[in-house]
């Protein structure tokens, strides 16, 4: 598995990309192509893509800070996804954090898709945290969306979660859509 750069708009991988974004997520969920290119900007920020061989299997936006790594998107191709791809994918990120925290968020798991989600996070050793989450869109309307944060191997600290919370505010989600 190969996990490599996208680059910007006009790199190889681009539009691939970007359309399996815009499909795998909703509106509230994903930037805007200007903001998106704004957030790859910084230096935090990692947008890479997935490939077996020369098969593009997904996409994988993850935010990294000293001892704190936040995976904000991860799809896999629709046609490859039940092949095992997004846990190999999961699972060499969480070789390459070492003693890092590792976070993610998943919407509340209420119906089969959400469970299946939780259940497939649950496996990799993610667990729920225990704390209220609220996730602005990345979209114009500005809603806030409740979440729950998951981590690896264990819940999260207070002080972990105040700075997560603080990283997000502060480096992610100032990059939203007008």
């Amino acid at each position: 598995m190969q996990l490599i750069d996208l680059g910007g708009p006009d790199g190889p991988y681009w539009e691939r990309a970007w359309e399996l974004y815009e499909a795998s997520f909703p509106p509230y969920e994903r930037r805007d192509l200007a903001s998106h290119v704004e957030a790859m900007g910084d230096p935090h920020f990692r947008c890479l893509v997935v490939f077996d061989a020369d098969v593009f299997v997904g996409i994988l936006f993850y935010w990294r800070w000293p001892g704190l790594l936040y995976v904000e998107h991860l799809a896999i191709d629709p046609s490859l996804r039940g092949k095992n791809y997004g846990s190999v994918v999961l699972q060499q990120l969480i070789d390459d954090a070492g003693d890092d925290l590792i976070m993610l968020e998943i919407e509340p798991p209420v119906d089969g898709m959400s469970q299946r989600r939780l259940r497939f996070y649950e496996r990799l050793g993610f667990v729920m945290n225990d704390y209220s989450y609220l996730h602005p869109s990345y979209s114009c309307n500005r809603h806030w969306h409740p979440l729950n944060l998951l981590s690896f191997g264990r819940q999260a600290t207070p002080d972990e979660l105040e700075a997560f919370c603080r990283m997000m505010n502060e480096r992610v989600w100032v990059f939203a859509g007008e």
